[in-house]
């Protein structure tokens, strides 16, 4: 059993994490969408989801007590951009799911167009949605690394904001990169909680570029990413991460993306006036509400290739797209053990053949 607090003073032991709980109900004209509880409740209704945040108590001056509140200052509603980021990615997710918020009476997850500002087209229609994990707790940790997800647990670092903290304290990134970065981390990791492996059979470089598969859809990946098209030639897909979902763009988008045009380096942020913390929304499909065992997978982001990024070649062909294939991936996974057939059932390449057409696509000839 716990200790009670006086015995943690009087062990000298900092005061036990705070922990918060929201209920994600499917919305009805009789009740918000996020509802603070005082305990967990015994049962939970089919579709809702039961979010948890976790943080070290803010009364102390420790180093992680420190980064805990400049993460809460930098996305002060983390768990309304949970609710909405968790809806985001299972409507890219799963095929045909039913509880996928619609508009209009379109069903199935269409792609962020389909959602009005603030998810609000989520009261015109909604069915329970089968979630993998029903509870998910959030939770900011005094250790080292990025994040973790096990199950329905999603750690964040408390040494890496605090390295983000340090970054924007002394100029080298502004306020808004830092709820960005915040965002998108936070993004990739409910992923994990949402999406299939085939009862541990996915390949881990899949479940990775998946997570930032979806990251990318929604406008939030990092500056330092690589570009489209680059990689190692030799099964460059089991880099993973960002190599992988720029790879599952190519494969599922109408357009395939085409990088950005080298631009000169932009001026330092140093010594100049930090804008107070404000989410920038505007950059992503989704804007958060106002709520008033298998190991972790760590989350490591590799250096990019350096040099300039490759660009597609004019009129150049490809083969699909299949814009479906990411969700009928994730959906045979919840019923199936992966298979690497699926590549040719699903595109009529193996896994090389579509990883060399990716690459020659961007290779000037």
């Amino acid at each position: 059993m716990p200790l009670l607090p006086f015995l943690r003073k009087a062990a000298g032991l900092p005061p036990p994490p705070t922990t918060t709980y929201y209920l994600a109900s499917p919305p009805t004209p009789s009740h918000a969408l996020l509802q603070p509880l005082h305990a967990t409740p015994r049962q939970l209704p089919p579709g809702s989801l039961l979010l948890a945040l976790i943080h070290p108590d803010l009364a102390g001056a420790s180093p992680a007590v420190k980064a805990a509140r400049f993460f809460l200052e930098a996305l002060p509603d983390p768990v309304g951009f949970a609710y909405h980021a968790a809806n985001y990615a299972a409507s890219h997710l799963v095929l045909g799911e039913s509880g996928v918020p619609h508009v209009g009476g379109h069903g199935g997850g269409g792609d962020e167009s389909e959602q009005g500002e603030g998810g609000q087209g989520e009261q015109s229609g909604y069915a329970a949605r089968r979630w993998r994990h029903q509870m998910v707790q959030i939770e900011l940790e005094d250790k080292p690394g990025l994040a973790a997800t096990a199950a329905g647990h999603i750690g964040i670092s408390l040494h890496w904001v605090a390295d983000i903290m340090r970054q924007v304290r002394t100029g080298e990134r502004d306020m808004a990169s830092a709820t960005r970065e915040f965002k998108g981390v936070l993004l990739h990791e409910l992923v994990h909680t949402i999406q299939h492996d085939g009862a541990g059979s996915a390949p881990g470089w899949l479940i990775e570029s998946i997570a930032d598969h979806v990251r990318l859809l929604a406008r939030l990946g990092p500056p330092h990413w690589r570009a489209p098209g680059q990689g190692r030639p030799d099964r460059g897909w089991e880099d993973a991460y960002d190599a992988g979902a720029r790879f599952l763009e190519w494969l599922t988008a109408p357009q395939p993306p085409c990088p950005p045009a080298p631009t000169s380096a932009p001026p330092s942020l140093a010594g100049k006036q930090q804008a107070p913390a404000q989410p920038p929304t505007e950059e992503s499909p989704f804007v958060p509400s106002h709520t008033g065992a298998q190991p972790p997978a760590q989350t490591v982001y590799h250096p990019a290739p350096t040099g300039s990024a490759p660009r597609p070649v004019p009129g150049k062909q490809r083969s699909g797209p299949w814009p479906e294939l990411v969700r009928a991936i994730d959906t045979r996974l919840r019923e199936e053990r992966w298979d690497d057939a699926w590549w040719a059932e699903m595109t009529g390449r193996s896994l090389d053949q579509l990883w060399q057409e990716y690459l020659v696509y961007y290779k000037p000839s």
